[in-house]
């Protein structure tokens, strides 16, 4: 859950000299555009039922490749893999007649291998924790229909050193708003649509010097049809686009040129094993990068166990 002009375009006053001549590989790292939305994934829209907690482990292996800056490609050496584990609980609960609600706590731990990357070392740590309480604006099992909201903030406890750029956690608050949609097609299809903004604090501790960065807004729109398959395992396969867009962050005061601009797609399946136990497979890939990392392929295993 991870700058970019040319070396002369710098003007950072207290950069070490050797920090300066990495600069442009390091900074455009960041932008790996999966690894900053919190996205969500088939069947996530509708609604739990209420006295039945749910505990998901999540597996997550990102490879990415072909450094990117302006549309172009800038390095096809350069390569970075992350694999994520995420373990999240959640009391689904009912509020009154109307609304139903689902508090979260996520962990989240994750091992990156830069390679091809000068001034990077591979690295592995806890994340970044975060809390979220999704409610339910609307719900219409009949119809499977379902509105919910999803304010979620990430809180700056991640193991984070400001003399390396790469870290599991990011040394700052974040905050994120999810608005996400499903209604049923008939008798087998599911359209899903998610609206998300991502807010960012400051990270005053940035690089060697303790450098102050921000960073903009980062927006993503996702949509796809989900497939119900009428086997005793109620298996879903679902198909979809992703876009991101924003997230350019500043340096000292001087913006980096680093904003964001990703189109891709995904295809995800489940299962239930048994009435309380759920396997998930998802492959994301981006297919238009204008800066930072191309994500080739990220794979996604969830296990989902019913209290």
């Amino acid at each position: 859950m991870l700058n970019r002009p040319d070396v002369r375009e710098f003007t950072l006053r207290a950069l070490y000299p050797l920090l300066a001549m990495l600069l442009v590989p390091i900074c455009l790292l960041w932008p790996i555009s999966r690894a900053h939305a919190l996205g969500a994934d088939i069947g996530d829209f509708a609604a739990p039922m209420p006295g039945h907690d749910l505990m998901a482990l999540y597996m997550i292996n990102s490879k990415n490749s072909d450094m990117y800056k302006n549309s172009q490609i800038i390095d096809n050496r350069a390569k970075l893999d992350v694999n994520t584990t995420i373990l999240r609980y959640a009391h689904p609960t009912q509020v009154g007649d109307s609304f139903i609600i689902n508090p979260s706590l996520i962990l989240t731990h994750q091992n990156m291998s830069p390679d091809n990357v000068a001034g990077l070392d591979h690295t592995a740590g806890m994340g970044d924790p975060f809390i979220g309480i999704p409610f339910w604006l609307h719900v219409d099992r009949a119809n499977r229909e379902y509105l919910t909201i999803g304010p979620w903030l990430y809180l700056p406890l991640g193991e984070y050193d400001h003399k390396d750029f790469l870290n599991p956690g990011e040394n700052r608050w974040k905050a994120v708003l999810q608005l996400g949609y499903q209604r049923g097609l008939g008798e087998h299809f599911d359209l899903d649509v998610l609206l998300e903004a991502d807010f960012y604090g400051k990270n005053d501790e940035y690089g060697p010097d303790k450098l102050t960065r921000r960073q903009r807004p980062w927006y993503e729109a996702k949509g796809g049809v989900t497939y119900l398959f009428n086997d005793p395992g109620a298996s879903q396969l679902g198909v979809g686009v992703y876009f991101d867009q924003g997230g350019e962050t500043e340096v000292d005061g001087q913006l980096q040129g680093d904003q964001v601009k990703t189109r891709g797609f995904y295809i995800q399946g489940s299962t239930m094993l048994t009435p309380a136990d759920q396997f998930m497979v998802g492959l994301f890939r981006d297919l238009d990068v204008e800066n930072g990392f191309k994500m080739s392929q990220q794979l996604r295993l969830r296990y989902l166990h019913v209290f």
